[in-house]
């Protein structure tokens, strides 16, 4: 956002919400669970697309987003289903949390934006992302 803009709005705000709400906020350390999952998060998305960048060059999202669904389905074709783990996965987003497991919506597999990649590596958790690494590992090693 542009800081004049910042600077307006902020202008806006009076000064003890400033003080007394939005300036303590800032102060307050992040749970270390949650800080672990993103730096978890940040390091899986980036060793993941290095990785395919080298073996499939600049080609790589679609083989990519490929591998992620192979990996979530447990290496069952779709076309077969969606298996029990990927819903589990995908119950985690808000949108399917008051759901039961057969309702849980799995959206688009494949998009172009590869935001089914960010979505899929940011749902899974820190020791399910290390799976996916070591599969995406034996990928490579197969090829």
């Amino acid at each position: 956002m542009n800081s004049d803009v910042v600077s307006c709005l902020s202008s806006l705000i009076p000064i003890d919400i400033v003080r007394d709400k939005i300036l303590p906020f800032t102060y307050r350390p992040q749970a270390a669970a949650l800080l672990d999952d993103v730096r978890s998060y940040y390091a899986t998305i980036t060793h993941v697309h290095n990785l395919y960048l080298v073996r499939w060059g600049e080609d790589y999202v679609d083989w990519l987003s490929n591998d992620v669904c192979c990996f979530m389905n447990n290496y069952e074709p779709t076309m077969h289903g969606i298996v029990e783990f990927y819903r589990i996965v995908f119950m985690r987003l808000y949108m399917n949390q008051s759901k039961m497991l057969r309702d849980v919506n799995v959206p688009c597999l494949v998009c172009e934006t590869c935001s089914d990649i960010k979505v899929s590596i940011g749902l899974l958790n820190p020791v399910e992302r290390i799976r996916l690494v070591e599969f995406f590992e034996g990928v490579e090693q197969d090829a």
